[in-house]
């Protein structure tokens, strides 16, 4: 599997410095359109559908989440060190794929994530509504 950094809610001001490092790095980044959250993660393609609808979709949550899909340890190093000499944002909800959460929709994994933020925290992150 190729690696694809999926995010949702990403800075408008910091993606094009994103799309950048990624390319430097051989990965591939994608944002995921609010009509996407209803799949399951595993179902998530590099490239968005043009069949899913986009702008017009709400979404549950106004966070910025990070999904690393096939990644290896060492591509996560790679990446995380230029994220860091980049000077981009901090994201504090950010998940490798696993086997587990492949299964689960968008807001199934930022739920999970903004809990263990929470726990670790005491500060509960982008929920809407």
């Amino acid at each position: 599997m190729r690696t694809v950094l999926f995010t949702w809610n990403y800075p408008e001001a910091c993606a094009g410095k994103l799309r950048y490092l990624c390319m430097r790095l051989g990965m591939t980044w994608r944002e995921v359109l609010p009509g996407e959250d209803a799949l399951p993660l595993r179902r998530l393609r590099p490239e968005a559908s043009a069949e899913l609808p986009g702008s017009e979709a709400s979404r549950a949550f106004d966070a910025p989440m990070l999904l690393f899909a096939g990644f290896t340890m060492q591509d996560l190093d790679r990446f995380t060190k230029a994220y860091r000499e980049a000077g981009l944002p901090v994201v504090p909800l950010k998940a490798m794929m696993t086997p587990t959460n492949s299964l689960w929709t968008a807001l199934q994994l930022y739920e999970e994530l903004s809990q263990e933020h929470e726990a670790m925290t005491g500060e509960r992150i982008g929920r809407k509504g």
